[in-house]
């Protein structure tokens, strides 16, 4: 499946097996993997995210296979827009990567991530392989519960870098 950005789509109950790839679907449109999804024995067992921004509310499900992101993915958008990652949600990053939360310049918006138990690593297990978190100066106050970031540093970077006045960073 190959979904190109802002397509109105929904994937639920749905089984893909045998095929070399399984799904490539840009950031905006992950909120369309719903539920029940099985992906068997596919030569590469992830979910492919190229770069691209996710610019309003979404909330994703837990989809059984990683998702591998393979250009620098933002979250920003108009108003107050809060993106939920679920529990059990595995984003595996590329090399030099990072993702970005909220705007650098204007004090208009405030977007929010909110991620309780999912894992945030490299494609690759090896220490500075992505870059990681940025949590830019206009954003709100986001929290990061229970998740696991690791591979992160890429550059000498911190694998999170908090930019925003408030946020919560608890049992990470």
């Amino acid at each position: 499946l190959y979904c190109y950005e802002y397509r109105n789509f929904t994937m639920t109950g749905s089984t893909i097996s045998g095929c070399a790839k399984t799904v490539l679907i840009y950031p905006v449109d992950m909120q369309n993997l719903g539920s029940g999804n099985q992906y068997l024995s596919n030569t590469d067992n992830r979910i492919h995210c190229p770069a691209g921004t996710i610019d309003a509310t979404a909330t994703w499900t837990a989809q059984s296979i990683p998702i591998y992101v393979s250009g620098n993915m933002q979250f920003t958008g108009t108003g107050s827009p809060v993106l939920t990652i679920p529990y059990g949600t595995v984003l595996e990053f590329g090399a030099g990567l990072y993702m970005s939360i909220g705007h650098t310049s204007s004090s208009l918006y405030s977007t929010i991530l909110l991620a309780t138990g999912v894992t945030f690593r490299g494609a690759v297990a090896t220490a500075g392989y992505w870059e990681g978190l940025l949590f830019n100066v206009v954003g709100g106050s986001s929290l990061l519960s229970g998740c696991t970031i690791r591979d992160a540093g890429e550059g000498n970077v911190a694998a999170i870098r908090l930019n925003v006045p408030t946020s919560t960073i608890t049992g990470c």
